[in-house]
């Protein structure tokens, strides 16, 4: 006996901020994957600041939902677990190419200027989402997390994406030193890399927002 796949049409969602005030110049794409257990709407608000700034920030919504509380009811979502892994990637990568292809005939933005972040267990995510190459990536922000082993050997074939690695000093949930080893290892396949500790946990905070935004706006 062994397990077999059916390939089906599933609903995806996501969450849209645009820009208040728009002008005449194209506005960025910030592409923002959320953490374990985590939803799109909520996870975008963290983005509330950015709503000034003249940036399209897009959360999608990890496909795979389930109770983390059952009373009272919380709902939670998961990009992945370790069942059929590869598969997983391989679902969430085409689902990140259809949303992109989606956002391109609905939404005004520059595609010459697309970011992707990730937070916590998003941050595999978007590591996975860069070395497929299945969508332009001008840069990438990694917040509380590490580098997954599997991305390493195809990191050859972006080394001119840069990286911000942004992580909290008082993280409990994933220690800063796996930013540290991060670094390093990105730092040896000759990827520019920038680096941002600040004060605080697991946790994007608002300065932290700035930050990200300021280091987009710098990338050429």
């Amino acid at each position: 006996m062994a397990i077999r796949h059916l390939r089906i049409e599933k609903t995806a969602y996501y969450a849209l901020q645009e820009p208040a005030f728009p002008t005449a110049e194209m506005p960025d794409l910030l592409l923002v994957l959320h953490g374990y257990g985590q939803q799109a709407e909520k996870f975008l608000h963290t983005f509330a600041p950015l709503q000034k700034r003249n940036l399209v920030v897009v959360a999608p919504q990890a496909s795979n939902q389930f109770y983390l509380k059952l009373h009272p009811k919380i709902i939670g979502s998961t990009w992945l677990t370790s069942f059929e892994r590869d598969q997983a990637i391989e679902d969430f990568v085409d689902y990140m190419a259809q949303l992109y292809t989606c956002l391109k005939s609905e939404v005004r933005f520059n595609t010459g200027r697309v970011f992707v972040l990730g937070f916590s267990q998003g941050v595999s995510m978007a590591y996975r989402l860069l070395v497929a190459q299945r969508i332009p990536v001008s840069g990438l922000i990694a917040c509380s997390a590490d580098l997954p082993p599997d991305v390493v050997p195809h990191l050859d074939a972006i080394v001119h994406t840069p990286v911000l690695l942004v992580h909290g000093n008082d993280d409990s949930i994933v220690p800063r030193e796996e930013s540290d080893k991060a670094e390093h290892v990105l730092h040896s396949k000759k990827i520019v890399v920038e680096k941002y500790l600040f004060p605080g946990g697991h946790a994007i905070p608002g300065f932290v927002v700035e930050k990200v935004y300021d280091w987009c706006k710098k990338q050429v």
